[in-house]
């Protein structure tokens, strides 16, 4: 369901995805920039697409093992509901996590420990 949803009206897009694409580039080329990630990043703290990349994977670096660290907690949240659970009859897979158990571990992890209601939360910041 989930790959299926994310691939909804993927031959529609994807072309006019491109055109955008083709278009930004030939716009940055027409105002003498190297690039559109250039000239996006020109007037930006960061000036270059080099050194926002660089910037990005300094941050992967440092928070990737806090990262890890917490899907950890995730994955030993999902085992010990297996342990209890339907799936468990149904010999499904503990193992991992899916896309879905992500959010709703962090959702169920939030309000047990951490002492955050979300649906308190939206009363403050509606959308």
């Amino acid at each position: 369901v989930n790959e299926a949803l994310s691939k909804k009206c993927h031959d529609e897009n994807t072309p006019r995805f491109l055109e955008v694409l083709k278009l930004r580039h030939e716009c940055a080329t027409l105002l003498g920039y190297q690039s559109h990630g250039h000239y996006m990043c020109e007037t930006k703290m960061v000036e270059t697409p080099e050194k926002a990349e660089e910037f990005l994977l300094e941050l992967l670096e440092v928070y990737r093992p806090k990262c890890l660290e917490e899907l950890d907690l995730l994955l030993d949240m999902k085992r010990k509901d297996f342990v209890d659970s339907a799936a468990n009859a149904k010999n499904e897979d503990d193992s991992k996590l899916d896309p879905w158990d992500v959010s709703y571990y962090t959702q169920l992890y939030k309000s047990k420990y951490a002492g955050v209601d979300e649906a308190a939360l939206r009363e403050f910041f509606p959308l």
